[in-house]
């Protein structure tokens, strides 16, 4: 390993470090062949690609990206829950969360935004987008990231991505309107807020989503003010009704009592009369 190779690795990973803001990371080069465009972190060690052997500006632009991607992912990535079985959903959820972290990054930095953009070109021309004549050679999911980023923090749509966003921007304006993610930009710092209103973007582009939704038991209903006094008005009129049913059964239960007391009377009256004789005593 060249003097210069090692300088660029050890660069890259206190900046790694500083911007996720967890300095317990180990960072580790993997050969790109391996994994030409992704970072990945596996527990507190983040895997990026090596840097290139011989000095090559797209290639460090590349790495810089990516592990500016990765930093940004483990300071503000909080987890899904509820992830969607739908493929495509799941696709688009991710994106969208990917260019939430992103964004809040390119918010704060200026020249990270940049990496990430320039990164995002070089893999859309390297993947072969820019040749696409149709939607089925391009992911939506690639597309919503890059819209997404564009609306969150103004990020420049890369010249790789014009072609694909030519081909899906009728479908996604047709679903989604004009303005699809004003109500995520205005959660980017709160998560769940976000992780709301992207369910709605997925249920309009994912059919399946939908019905997958359409499964799910609703919440119960906490009952409103008025919902509430009528209750209240419901089982005060039970109450009363109540009372007076008490009232009047106690009313038979008298009149009852007092018919038993004075057939007994007559039975006592009755019994008195008998003869000592008639009675079988002697």
């Amino acid at each position: 390993m060249s003097k210069d190779d090692s300088k660029v690795k050890d660069a890259n990973a206190i900046t790694f470090k500083t911007l996720s803001k967890s300095k317990e990371m180990n960072v580790e080069y993997v050969p790109r062949a391996n994994q030409p465009f992704a970072a990945y972190a596996i527990g507190d060690v983040a895997k990026l690609p090596h840097p290139p052997r011989v000095s090559d500006e797209k290639d460090l632009t590349l790495l810089r990206g990516l592990s500016d991607s990765l930093a940004m992912r483990i300071r503000y990535h909080k987890g899904i829950a509820n992830r969607p079985q739908s493929d495509l959903a799941l696709s688009i959820m991710e994106a969208l969360e990917k260019a939430r972290y992103e964004s809040l990054g390119s918010l704060e930095l200026p020249g990270l935004n940049k990496n990430i953009t320039e990164t995002t070109n070089h893999i859309y021309k390297e993947k072969g987008y820019t040749q696409a004549i149709s939607k089925d050679e391009v992911p939506l999911h690639e597309v919503i990231y890059t819209l997404a980023r564009q609306s969150f923090c103004g990020a420049e749509i890369p010249e790789a991505a014009e072609t694909m966003l030519a081909l899906w921007r009728p479908e996604i304006k047709k679903k989604l309107g004009n303005a699809p993610f004003s109500k995520l930009v205005k959660s980017l710092n709160d998560p769940e807020k976000f992780y709301k209103a992207m369910r709605d973007i997925l249920t309009r582009l994912d059919k399946d989503y939908e019905d997958e939704q359409k499964k799910q038991p609703e919440p119960p209903t906490e009952p409103n003010e008025d919902d509430q006094h009528a209750q209240h008005a419901e089982e005060d009129d039970n109450v009363g009704e109540s009372d007076e049913e008490g009232d009047e059964q106690d009313g038979e239960e008298e009149n009852a009592s007092s018919a038993q007391e004075e057939q007994e009377q007559h039975i006592d009256a009755d019994q008195s009369d008998i003869p000592a004789d008639d009675t079988g005593n002697t």
